[in-house]
Order: structure tokens, then sequence, then C-alpha cells
């Protein structure tokens, strides 16, 4: 039964983590797929979104398993492609600069 709303791209994905899950993957690594959001499936390719470069290639080490599980799962052919969310250097959030301020303290009056 088809969830409302639901893609056939986010309710493939959300299998495939399913199916990941049960296979004992690190919960880490669960962690970083469920944080995934389905984009597109297209000519067996399943498109995803992830927060990070980092997220993006722990999930690659993984790739051979994805690319299965998501085979599997779907009955044909399906490759699983990672993109990052936020990829410009300018639509990141900056971390914030470090500043000193002096400020000039009087000498005591006597």
């Amino acid at each position: 039964m088809e969830s409302i709303g639901e893609t056939d791209a986010e309710l493939l994905w959300a299998d495939v983590v399913d199916t990941l899950e049960q296979a004992e993957l690190p919960a880490a690594t669960i962690a970083m797929l469920r944080s995934c959001e389905a984009t597109s499936l297209e000519d067996g390719v399943l498109t995803v979104r992830c927060s990070s470069r980092f997220v993006q290639r722990s999930i690659g080490r993984v790739q051979a398993q994805l690319d299965e599980t998501a085979t599997s799962v779907a009955f044909e052919d399906t490759h699983v492609e990672v993109e990052v969310a936020v990829t410009r250097a300018e639509d990141r959030p900056r971390r914030p600069q470090r500043t000193t301020v002096t400020v000039p303290v009087a000498a005591p009056v006597q």
C-alpha cells in the first residue's frame, strides 16, 4: 500500500535503507542513510541528497551494497547516486570570526 504523497524514489529509498538496516550495517551508516532525501528515480538511477560532503563520502564506502540492494528491491538494475545538498561555499553558513577587542583601562586616580 502506497503512502499518500510519497514518490517512487522516496518509497524505494525507504525500502533500501530498511533492507540495509536488516543487513546490520553500522548504526552510524544507517543514520547517515536515513538523513538522506530521495529526489528522483529515472532510467535506473535513484538520486538521493545528503547534507554534507562527509556524509556523501561515508555513504560512498558502501556504494556497492547500495546498488545491490536498490537493484534487489526495485527488481531491475538500479544505481544510487548521492548528491550534496549545499555545494557552493557562498551558500554555506560561515564560521564566526574571532575578534579581539582591546579596551583601554584608565590608571587609578590617586
